[in-house]
């Protein structure tokens, strides 16, 4: 009869397998648990580095805009230039055409209002 277990033996045995049981169950909620978010983890991870690509790519290519922006000042700029050179040769030139008429032809008459 040594061996046999009282009423109250078996439920405080029943108590503590039923909370080793909870504890091992809860273990491995947790450890999926923390596994599930170690991946989660490692996704965000993965996903700054290729954001962080991104933006470097994106910094890039504000910077060629950039280039380009500056070398199309230039070209304006020059264009600008020309466009004011040769109307100033024009000016010259019908200058010269208007004293031409005038002189072979005398004053033009005045348009009427």
């Amino acid at each position: 009869m040594g061996n046999r277990l009282t009423d109250g033996e078996k439920v405080v045995v029943s108590v503590f397998v039923a909370v080793l049981t909870g504890c091992v169950a809860g273990l491995f909620f947790v450890g999926g648990a923390i596994l599930d978010m170690k991946d989660a983890i490692t996704d965000v991870k993965v996903s700054l580095v290729e954001m962080q690509r991104d933006i470097g790519d994106l910094q890039e290519d504000v910077a060629d805009l950039q280039e380009d922006v500056a070398d199309l000042r230039e070209d304006l700029d020059s264009f600008r230039a020309e466009v004011s050179e040769r109307f100033d040769a024009l000016e010259g030139r019908m200058s010269a055409v208007e004293a031409a008429i005038e002189a072979h032809h005398g004053n033009p008459p005045r348009p009427a209002n």
